[in-house]
């Protein structure tokens, strides 16, 4: 039992490192990216001095690089991930917002992933080297074909042609069905290796 405990604290540890680990080569990288933030935002060729520094001031871009690494921690800590520039809505009540649907999607993916693993691991199981190796092909094609291209070909497929899902949008299964299916393709090559194995 206190084997347990102390791998359960070691791999929190470990989590929480990986994720200070993560968020600070993000605000690394935001620091050393080229160019002058405040501008890009802004947006315009030339825009107003007093705007550019208005705005500098208000995002604490005008403080030294170790005030803003602290603040930028103690904002995350609190679970604060700021504000989006392009909607001026909080980071956090966007993903809060959206969470349902995501959550909706990844568990549709999931469960298509195993309806179509479960079957195909249980028929190549046995002695039928013919059918083994065709799904091993199969298998093969799934894992290492990045979804975003299969998810073109089945939009193309059965968006366009032959029109049995929508391609933008869409409310309920209709508009869930293919990004589910698309994610499920790449997980069922995965999941059958491991059932057989």
């Amino acid at each position: 039992m206190i084997r347990l405990f102390g791998e359960v604290v070691r791999r929190l540890l470990i989590g929480v490192l990986v994720v200070f680990g993560a968020a600070s080569a993000g605000f690394l990288a935001m620091r050393l990216a080229p160019g002058d933030p405040v501008r890009t935002m802004l947006g315009a060729s030339q825009p107003e001095p007093e705007l550019v520094e208005s705005l500098r001031h208000t995002l604490g871009l005008d403080e030294p690089v170790s005030v803003q690494y602290g603040w930028f921690l103690l904002r995350l800590v609190q679970g604060d991930l700021g504000t989006s520039y392009q909607l001026q809505r909080s980071v956090s009540g966007l993903i809060a917002e959206h969470l349902p649907w995501t959550l909706a999607l990844g568990t549709t993916a999931l469960v298509l992933a195993l309806c179509m693993a479960v079957p195909l691991a249980v028929a190549t199981a046995g002695r039928r080297p013919v059918l083994r190796r065709i799904a091993s092909l199969f298998e093969l094609v799934t894992i290492s074909t990045p979804s975003f291209w299969v998810g073109i070909l089945l939009l193309g497929l059965l968006s366009f042609r032959w029109q049995l899902v929508p391609a933008v949008g869409g409310a309920g299964i209709g508009g869930l069905l293919l990004p589910a299916f698309t994610l499920a393709l790449s997980l069922v090559g995965v999941f059958v290796q491991v059932m057989r194995a």
